[in-house]
């Protein structure tokens, strides 16, 4: 079974590889929120130490009874208790947070759109032509057979796919879902701009770099490593409440919840 030095080397291992990819992006908001994961991580994992060197200032006080040092001790426990919980949910929260920079970062080339509204109106108007031609129902050279034409999606997607810099921006914008909404579609535009991105190639390096890291996020299971440094935080509070000694080792989360309850 994984004790606290593996679950935390696994966590850096994680965390390691995944910040390397995005190392160049310092000063950009990918940049930023993954460095405010990382400092949510840093806070956690030095608790223990600052719980240390608390329990060694309470225990080297010459001015405290036995009693008063129990008490203290249990009472720093608590704090830390408290403190880890919340670190916990702070990371998990930013870790959140860059995925979904990320997921923002992914689909920028497809969602900004053009500044130059000559080019909007001409790139429009070559959409509107395509479409008209996709949802056409075709004829069979028999004559016998009269075949459907593509939906709005389809045509859209298919659009998309052969030239997404290009296309992709309308699509995903205002116009891409005034296109949807007339044919009953217009729920379906964030689906369809997810596909879009998972069936053409980034057209910007940011859009490259955030797709790259979300992919990253699943191979690393970064977003599961959270547990995993809770654990190891809290194995090493709990060393440090309960230093190794030759009496029967106590528990301390247990201590605190029977403490909780003798108090009420």
């Amino acid at each position: 079974m994984p004790n606290e030095i593996d679950h935390g080397a696994a966590a850096n291992a994680a965390y390691t590889e995944f910040g390397g990819l995005l190392a160049q992006e310092v000063g950009t908001d990918l940049g930023q929120a993954w460095g405010r994961a990382l400092a949510a991580k840093s806070e956690l994992e030095v608790m223990p130490d600052k719980l240390a060197a608390d329990l060694e200032a309470i225990d080297s006080n010459p001015m405290l009874t036995a009693t008063a040092r129990v008490e203290l001790r249990r009472q720093a426990g608590d704090v830390y208790e408290s403190a880890v919980r919340a670190g916990v949910k702070k990371l998990a929260a930013e870790v959140s947070l860059t995925r979904s920079t990320l997921e923002t970062a992914a689909i920028s080339d497809l969602t900004t759109p053009l500044e130059d509204a000559g080019q909007r109106s001409l790139i429009r108007d070559e959409m509107d032509k395509y479409i008209a031609t996709a949802m056409s129902p075709t004829i069979t050279s028999g004559g016998t057979h009269r075949q459907p034409g593509a939906t709005m999606q389809e045509a859209l997607l298919n659009l998309a796919r052969l030239d997404a810099a290009r296309y992709g921006p309308e699509i995903a914008g205002s116009y891409g879902k005034s296109l949807l909404s007339a044919t009953g579609q217009g729920s379906e535009q964030p689906k369809l701009v997810h596909l879009i991105q998972l069936s053409t190639p980034a057209s910007t390096p940011r859009a490259q770099a955030a797709r790259t890291a979300l992919e990253a996020i699943k191979r690393t299971q970064l977003e599961g490593q959270t547990a995993r440094i809770a654990l190891a935080t809290r194995a090493k509070i709990e060393a440090a409440l309960n230093p190794k000694s030759d009496e029967p080792k106590r528990n301390w989360f247990d201590s605190v919840n029977n403490a909780t309850k003798a108090r009420r």
